[in-house]
C-alpha cells in the first residue's frame, strides 16, 4: 500500500519508516531491488480471519510443549517488539495475525505458535506452544526471546519444558549464531504437499483452458493437495492475497501461454514468485514447474524480448494516463506502474528459466494421466 500521498519526500520517508520500525510499530518483510516492504503490526488481521491460514501450519490436535508468560499488566509494546524480532528473522516464513504468530525454525527442526490474552483489567499473558523433534528447544528460545524486552514488569513464566534452558543455542568458534533460524513452513505429517496452478483465464481460449487445468487438477488430487483460484478462493476474498499465497508455495505450476505473459495478474503472481526465490540461483528450480500448454509458445530471445516491448508500451500507455495528475489523485496506478517495472525487469530472465525445462508440451502433456506432471512435481519436493 501507497501510505506518502506524495507529501514527502524520499529522504523523509526513509526518516519516517526508520522512527516507526525503531518504535516496532513495523517490521519488513521482504525487498524487491530498492524497495522495502513492511508489514504494519497493528494493521494485521486478527486469528479468527486467519484461521485458513493457521490451520495449514499448525495442528490443533498435536501434544506440545507448552510455556506461558503471565504479566500483571500486558503492555501493547511488548506484543509489537515480540512480533517484530521474530518478523526480522522470519520475514515470509511466517504466518502472522495481530498479535500472534506461527513458525519454523530450522535449529530445531520444530514448529511454534504464539498466541497471546490481553484482558481489562490490564493483566495479559503469552502463550508459546512448539511441536517437533526439539520443541523443548524452541519453546525456550522464544520464552528467552520474551524475557529481552524490558518494557513494564517481568512477567512470570511457567511452563512444562523446565530442563529447555540447558538446550539454548552457545556460541559457536564462528561467533554468535541467531537464536533462531525460520525457515519455510513445511507441510504437517499425513498432509498431501500441496500444488498451485497459475494460468491466465481470458481469451478465446479461456473454455479450453479452463477445461485443461480442471483435468490436471483431477489428475493430480490424489497425491497432492491442487489449489486453484477459482476453488481456494469465495466471494469476498482478496485476489491479491492469493497470489502472494502462490508465492509462498513450495510447488508452483505454471500454465504457460502467450495470454499468460500478457495478463497483468499472471505477471504479478510470478514476480512474487521471481521475487522470493531470486537469491537463490536455484529457487525456481526448485520450487516452479512451467507447463507449455500450447506447444507452438516459445520462450527464444526473440519472444522474450517482444513482451519485454509489450510491458514498456503497457508502462508507456499508463504513464500517459497519469499526466497532470497529482501523485494522491492516482495512487492505484502508480502502484500497477510500479508492478510493470517489475515485470519488465524479470521478464526476459524467468522466460528463459521456462524454456530450459524439459517438459512435454501441449497435447501431451495429458499422457498417462499425467505422469511426467507428477514426477517432476515430486522432484520439487525432494523426492
Amino acid at each position: 500500500m501507497l501510505a506518502w500521498n506524495g507529501r514527502y519526500s524520499d529522504k523523509e520517508q526513509a526518516l519516517l519508516l526508520s522512527m516507526m520500525e525503531s518504535c516496532d510499530l513495523i517490521f519488513p518483510i521482504y525487498q524487491w531491488d530498492e524497495t522495502r516492504y513492511y508489514v504494519m503490526i497493528d494493521a494485521l488481521p486478527d486469528a479468527a480471519a486467519s484461521a485458513n491460514r493457521i490451520a495449514m501450519v499448525w495442528p490443533d490436535d498435536a501434544p506440545a510443549v507448552e510455556a506461558v508468560a503471565e504479566y500483571a499488566f500486558l503492555h501493547d509494546g511488548v506484543l509489537r517488539a515480540l512480533l517484530a524480532r521474530i518478523g526480522r528473522l522470519a520475514g515470509r516464513d511466517a504466518v502472522y495475525w495481530r498479535h500472534g504468530v506461527c513458525l519454523y525454525d530450522a535449529y530445531t527442526a520444530s514448529r511454534a505458535r504464539i498466541d497471546t490474552e490481553q484482558r481489562a483489567d490490564g493483566s495479559g499473558l503469552v502463550r508459546v506452544h512448539a511441536i517437533g523433534p526439539d520443541a523443548d528447544a524452541l519453546c525456550a528460545k522464544l520464552i528467552a526471546l520474551l524475557e529481552e524486552i524490558r518494557i513494564g514488569a517481568a512477567p512470570e513464566i511457567t511452563r512444562d519444558d523446565a530442563s529447555a534452558r540447558s538446550a539454548l543455542p552457545r556460541p559457536s568458534s564462528e561467533g554468535d549464531l541467531p537464536v533462531l533460524k525460520p525457515a519455510p513452513i513445511p507441510p504437517l505429517p499425513g498432509q498431501k504437499p500441496v500444488v498451485y496452478i497459475s494460468y491466465a483465464w481470458g481469451g478465446d481460449d479461456r473454455k479450453d483452458l479452463k477445461a485443461f487445468a480442471v483435468q490436471l487438477h483431477r489428475a493430480l488430487e490424489d497425491e497432492f493437495d491442487v489449489r486453484r483460484d477459482e476453488e481456494a478462493t469465495r466471494p469476498g476474498d482478496r485476489i491479491s492475497e492469493f497470489m502472494r499465497e502462490i508465492a509462498r508455495g513450495t510447488r508452483v505450476l505454471v500454465l504457460l501461454s502467450d495470454k499468460y505473459v500478457r495478463s497483468a495478474n499472471c505477471m504479478q503472481e510470478l514476480s512474487y514468485l521471481y521475487d522470493r526465490h531470486r537469491a537463490d540461483p536455484r529457487g525456481l528450480d526448485d520450487h516452479v514447474l512451467p507447463l507449455m500448454v500450447d506447444k507452438d509458445f516459445r520462450c527464444g530471445i526473440e519472444q522474450r524480448l517482444g513482451y519485454v516491448r509489450h510491458w514498456k508500451d503497457e508502462l508507456a500507455r499508463l504513464k500517459q494516463l497519469t499526466v497532470g495528475l497529482e501523485p494522491h489523485e492516482c495512487m492505484s496506478a502508480i502502484e500497477e506502474m510500479q508492478a510493470i517495472n517489475r515485470f519488465i525487469g524479470m521478464t526476459d530472465q524467468v522466460l528463459k528459466f521456462m524454456g530450459d525445462v524439459l517438459m512435454p508440451r501441449g497435447d501431451d502433456l495429458p499422457s498417462e494421466d499425467f505422469a511426467a506432471v507428477k514426477a517432476a512435481l515430486r522432484r520439487l519436493g525432494g523426492e
